[in-house]
């Protein structure tokens, strides 16, 4: 079967995809990175693709477990890590309801070449899922070192500057962005779920869309520096206030992905999320899912009532 090689380029990073022509789960999902395709650069790490045609078999004397993360929930994955003598991991993905992993990726120790696995009885919405999350981790292990973040958040692109929206699954990002839409004049939406920034030349944070854009169908290849991030809290009430540096950065860390557990990623991790809390405004919304949030919101981030 005829192997195909697709080149994006996400928040400045350009990637390679190779997969079967067959491959149909990636064939679904490519849509959402239509817009990020690039020709012509080379690129600084790549992906093959692959659905596994049977048990995938590593000797467990070759590589030596170093992290585990449980599933936090059901119908939410959970990870285990594992590394051989020359530094080369292998992921595994797992779901509490699953008997087998959904999910294997291998990557060499300098985290540029990546072989990304789909289970063979996996399919519909948890394939999709599974392949999507081996691709996001595969570019979040290749780029934490590179002044580069991917976020949980939501991400509004309003008067040429980005504003992003943090909280757990279920406190209201989208909501809260979905308000600004309605009624922010020139409010458009760039990302809901994994906005990417990235520390330019002179320190200053940038938002990107990406091709991961969670239930919401937004996938724009945009970008503009970061003027404020929101943590929202669901509350009885509408209540805005600045955050200090110290309380920024443990927001912020809570939705940025990155690992902990590998010196150097850590490290590269914590040098961005300290420049993005130098470089950006931080604020905490406790808010009802009203417009008025929006608005004061809205007020307090930009200084003014006026349009954005």
């Amino acid at each position: 079967m005829a192997r195909e090689e697709h080149r994006f380029n996400v928040a400045g990073h350009c990637f390679s995809v190779a997969a079967d022509s067959g491959f149909d789960i990636w064939s679904r999902l490519m849509p959402h990175y239509e817009g990020f395709r690039t020709a012509g650069s080379e690129p600084s790490f790549s992906m093959t693709l692959e659905r596994n045609d049977g048990p995938v078999i590593v000797p467990q004397e070759a590589m030596a477990e170093i992290y585990r993360e449980e599933s936090p929930e059901p119908g939410f994955p959970g990870f285990c890590v594992h590394r051989d003598s020359e530094g080369a991991l292998m992921f595994t993905i797992s779901y509490t309801h699953k008997t087998l992993p959904s999910g294997w990726m291998f990557a060499d120790k300098g985290l540029s070449d990546f072989r990304l696995i789909l289970g063979t009885e996996e399919k519909g919405f948890l394939a999709e899922s599974t392949l999507t999350l081996e691709v996001m981790l595969a570019y979040n292990l290749a780029t934490t070192r590179r002044d580069t973040l991917t976020m949980h958040a939501s991400c509004i692109l309003c008067g040429g500057r980005a504003f992003l929206f943090l909280g757990k699954s279920g406190t209201g990002k989208s909501t809260h962005a979905r308000l600004w839409l309605s009624n922010i004049a020139g409010a458009e939406l760039m990302n809901d779920d994994h906005p990417v920034i990235r520390i330019s030349a002179d320190g200053t944070p940038i938002a990107y869309g990406s091709p991961w854009s969670g239930k919401t169908d937004c996938y724009k290849n945009l970008s503009a520096p970061v003027a404020a991030i929101v943590k929202i809290e669901q509350a009885p009430h509408n209540r805005i206030r600045r955050l200090s540096p110290i309380e920024a950065y443990s927001k912020l860390m809570s939705a940025a992905a990155g690992v902990s557990w590998f010196k150097e990623l850590g490290d590269g991790r914590h040098k961005s999320l300290e420049a993005v809390v130098a470089g950006s405004y931080f604020y905490e919304l406790q808010c009802l899912p009203d417009d008025e949030a929006a608005l004061l919101c809205h007020k307090a981030v930009t200084g003014d009532e006026k349009d954005c």
